[in-house]
C-alpha cells in the first residue's frame, strides 16, 4: 500500500503536464489540441497553461487570468475577480493544477457514498450531505479526509513514521515521540513546547 502510494503522483503527472510532448508539429496547424502552439516542432500550450491528456486541451491556471469587473472572465472556473486577478469564490478550492475550481466536500449534496468518494476519499454521505468518515477530519481547506493519527493501528514503529515522522508505535496504536504532541486537529505531531523548555532548563543546569 505504501508503494502505491508513493507511485501515485507519478501516475496523476503522466495524465496531466505543462507540455504535449508526444504530439510532433511544423506549424500551430497541426496541433489538435485546444489552445496549443507548435514550438521546437512539439505542440505545446500557450503560456503557462496545463495540458490535460485525457480531454487534449490546454486549460489556464485559475490565478494567472486576468480580469475586469466590467468583463469578468472568471465565471466559466467558477471564480471572481479581484485586484485584477481571478480567484476561488467563497467554499471553493483550487484543484491541484490550479486549473479550476471545486467546491469543498461539506458543500456537496449526495443520495449515497459513491456521491462523495469519487472526489474525496475517506468520505461518505449522511443527512444528504458528504462528511468525512469516522476517525477522519477535513483539512483546513476544504478538500482533503485526513485520519486522526492516534486512530492508526500499529505494529511497529514504521508504520506510524510513514505517516508522521515524529511518531511512534504504542500499544498498538500511533502516538507522538518524546517531545512531540499531536496537533489541534490530531492529525500530525508537533514541537512540544514545555518539553523544549524543560529541556533548554537541564541543559542550564548542566553548564
Amino acid at each position: 500500500m505504501k508503494y502505491i502510494i508513493l507511485i501515485l503522483p507519478f501516475l496523476i503527472s503522466s495524465i496531466i503536464s505543462t507540455q504535449t510532448t508526444k504530439i510532433t508539429c511544423s506549424s500551430d496547424n497541426d496541433c489538435a489540441v485546444y489552445n496549443a502552439e507548435c514550438k521546437s516542432g512539439k505542440c505545446a500550450c500557450y503560456n503557462n497553461d496545463i495540458y490535460d491528456k485525457i480531454g487534449n486541451y490546454c486549460s489556464a491556471i485559475v490565478t494567472d487570468i486576468e480580469c475586469t469587473i466590467e468583463e469578468n472572465v472568471c465565471d466559466d472556473y467558477e471564480a471572481e475577480c479581484k485586484s485584477g486577478k481571478c480567484e476561488c469564490k467563497n467554499n471553493l478550492y483550487l484543484n491541484e493544477y490550479k486549473t479550476d475550481c471545486l467546491p469543498i466536500l461539506n458543500d456537496i449534496t449526495c443520495s449515497n457514498n459513491d456521491d462523495c468518494e469519487e472526489d474525496f476519499t475517506n468520505s461518505e454521505c449522511k443527512s444528504n450531505k458528504c462528511v468525512c468518515k469516522e476517525n477522519y477530519i477535513l483539512n483546513s481547506v476544504g478538500n482533503q479526509c485526513l485520519q486522526l493519527l492516534d486512530s492508526i493501528t500499529c505494529n511497529s514503529d514504521d508504520d506510524c513514521t510513514f505517516e508522521d515522522e515524529n511518531s511512534i508505535c504504542v500499544s498498538n496504536k500511533c502516538d507522538c515521540d518524546v517531545g512531540y504532541k499531536l496537533n489541534d486537529k490530531k492529525t500530525h505531531c508537533e514541537n512540544s513546547s514545555s518539553f523544549l523548555r524543560i529541556s533548554l532548563f537541564l541543559l542550564l543546569l548542566l553548564f
